[in-house]
């Protein structure tokens, strides 16, 4: 039994010492020689090797250096891997790599040189003798790439449509120990945008890039690259851009946002009322807004009229070109919206049933935009007929407390009402929060302007809060609707405030003089008297018991 275990254990140190010598080998790296091809000439035989590196397991390696010699063999032919360093002498083939790439078993075999042979004699052994040799992984190249936009020399974060710009990608080695691999940059840029000039040599492929920059020398190195763009005109939004840098089988990259400002207006047009008789007043609204993120230039409206309309007068200065009615906007800044009004009248003389009308904008660089109303001419004047009320979420309110008011407007009748106003002053001791629809704050008076088709009703709700420190117990409110100068108001409400009473204030009980004697209560007297009476009882038991009791003497 003791030999079977001192032979597994020999058996282990012999395991143990096979790898230990040959430790290079399963660690990871080692040099071999593969015959790839044969060939016999007048009685000469020829062998063509490949000499290569195999990794294997985990190891990483980019520096290898070593020394083969050639035994009773002649070289008739050298290729060296043109990553590696290579030189033949005295039938000795010295070899070193340094390289930017990080070599692993997923390289597979790394030939650095193929030579065709042919034996000295026959009657002696030819071999390849590899002489020591190294591998190691060392510290690499250090690369990075920016990508900025620019326009005049100056930084940007955006552009309008149809403006021009650069993008300035700059490429930086540093801490070169060696020559780099290829260095390549490529570039896609987006679509929203139409590539003008490349430096550097780039090749351009459709909206792709490419700057083949071939390899470093070792130290520091920094290339600018430059791409001219323009925004196309019917660009908008923002756009992504990034520039990868590939040096061996690393990438690098950076992205560069560009916001593309667009302009874009809309326009408006409404009438006062949807139907009028002969001779009678109206007019007409038009609403520009300039709903894109850039400025809107050289913004201008025409307007014109029909023969059966009389111009009275405008809100905004015009010049009037026949029956063409032309107004200078100038600039709509983004969200922006200016607002002509424009009075006319419909002539005695007319025969037509209905009049329509049509407003056009233009702008710089962008398709006019139109809109149209039709007036419908009656023999019979149908008045305006409006109705306001307002009503309240509760019917009286603590301090602090948030609460509702509703409005109701309602269109009695089939005319079409536009620009109705509605203002609503708040009470002092109430606070504005917040409202269901758009409105305008100025001071304590909210302000809602909206239209009314025939015998629509509108609410609107808001929202107010009671003060913590009303002056008044009570809160009044009213709400006002204003159509052609004439104003309209709700019932007034009126909210009680609930202004929580102090609570009451209990009596000081007085305080103990230890100046004057102990005034007992009737508890302690009585406890007093027990205890007497108890004192008592007990002298008296014990008189009866000495009268009572023999005595002895001895």
């Amino acid at each position: 039994m003791k030999l079977i275990y001192k032979s597994l254990i020999l058996i282990c140190l012999l395991v143990v010492s096979f790898f230990v010598m040959n430790r290079k080998a399963w660690a990871g790296v080692s040099y071999k020689s593969e015959l790839v091809d044969y060939s016999e000439s007048f009685g000469v035989k020829q062998y063509t090797y490949d000499l290569y590196v195999e990794i294997t397991g985990t190891s990483k390696v980019n520096h290898f250096e070593g020394r083969l010699k050639l035994t009773n063999l002649d070289l008739l032919n050298f290729k060296a891997n043109s990553n590696f360093v290579s030189s033949f002498n005295n039938n000795s083939l010295e070899y070193n790599l340094t390289s930017n790439k990080v070599y692993t078993a997923n390289d597979g075999k790394l030939v650095y040189a193929t030579v065709t042979v042919k034996s000295v004699n026959s009657a002696l052994q030819c071999k390849f003798e590899y002489e020591p040799y190294t591998y190691k992984l060392v510290p690499t190249n250090t690369f990075s790439i920016t990508k900025i936009a620019y326009k005049d020399n100056v930084q940007i974060r955006s552009v309008k449509a149809g403006e021009e710009f650069q993008y300035k990608i700059v490429v930086k080695s540093a801490n070169n120990v060696i020559a780099t691999d290829n260095v390549v940059v490529t570039d896609t840029i987006p679509s929203e945008l139409r590539i003008l000039s490349v430096s550097n040599g780039g090749s351009i492929t459709g909206q792709k890039i490419t700057w083949n920059l071939g390899n470093f020398s070792p130290g520091e190195k920094e290339m600018i690259l430059t791409v001219n763009v323009k925004a196309k005109e019917d660009s908008k939004g923002l756009v992504n851009n990034i520039a990868i840098l590939t040096v061996g089988d690393n990438k690098f990259q950076d992205e560069e946002a560009v916001d593309i400002l667009y302009s874009h207006i809309t326009i408006d047009k409404k009438v006062s009322r949807s139907q009028v008789t002969k001779g009678e007043e109206f007019y007409y609204t038009i609403h520009v807004k300039n709903i894109g993120t850039g400025t809107s230039n050289n913004v201008t409206i025409e307007d014109n009229l029909d023969l059966d309309l009389e111009f009275i007068s405008s809100s905004v200065p015009n010049t009037m070109i026949g029956r063409k009615l032309l107004f200078d906007i100038g600039t709509l800044e983004p969200n922006q919206t200016k607002t002509i009004k424009i009075n006319v009248k419909a002539l005695e003389t007319t025969k037509k049933e209905t009049i329509l009308n049509t407003a056009i904008a233009h702008e710089d660089g962008k398709d006019p935009v139109q809109d149209s109303e039709e007036v419908k001419i009656i023999e019979k004047v149908i008045l305006p007929d409006i109705s306001i009320s307002k009503r309240a979420s509760l019917s009286e309110a603590k301090l602090g407390e948030e609460f509702s008011y509703i409005i109701t407007v309602k269109n009695n009748n089939e005319l079409n009402l536009i620009d109705l106003i509605i203002n609503d002053t708040l009470d002092s001791n109430l606070e504005f929060i917040s409202s269901e629809d758009e409105v305008s704050l100025d001071g304590n008076t909210i302000k809602w302007i909206f239209d009314l088709k025939g015998n629509e009703t509108k609410e609107f709700i808001f929202i107010v809060k009671v003060k913590d420190n009303p002056t008044t117990n009570k809160v009044f409110n009213q709400a006002i609707i204003t159509f052609e100068d004439k104003d309209i108001p709700s019932k007034e409400i009126e909210i009680p405030i609930i202004v929580p009473e102090d609570p009451p204030v209990e009596p000081n009980e007085p305080a103990d003089d230890p100046n004057l004697p102990d005034n007992p209560s009737t508890g302690s007297v009585l406890s007093i008297l027990g205890i007497s009476c108890a004192i008592l009882l007990i002298v008296g038991i014990i008189n009866y018991v000495r009268k009572n009791s023999k005595l002895y003497k001895i």
